[in-house]
């Protein structure tokens, strides 16, 4: 399985093959960086497989399903009414 290091704008910084499990993983990106603190390189950084990150990563990506609402052109629409009396008051 292969496991990525991650930074915090989601970009792979390295890649392992040669461990079994996110904690092996884990402990070899720790030694590579240099880091003691498990909470200090939690804070860094993320461990996951290549196929978590391609699915978060697509998740990221996904356009929301409101993206086509325009709501601005209703307002709109309701505002020139009040402003032209069109609405009752």
């Amino acid at each position: 399985m292969e496991y990525v290091l991650v930074n915090r704008t989601d970009e792979i910084v390295h890649t392992t093959n040669s461990v079994n499990g996110v904690d092996e993983a884990v402990d070899y990106f720790m030694k590579i960086k240099l880091i003691e603190s498990k909470e200090s390189f939690n804070n860094l950084w993320k461990v996951m497989t290549r196929v978590e990150y391609l699915e978060s990563l697509n998740t990221n990506l996904r356009k929301p399903s409101s993206s086509t609402y325009q709501w601005w052109v209703e307002d709109k629409k309701e505002t020139d009414d009040a402003l032209s009396g069109k609405d009752g008051l």
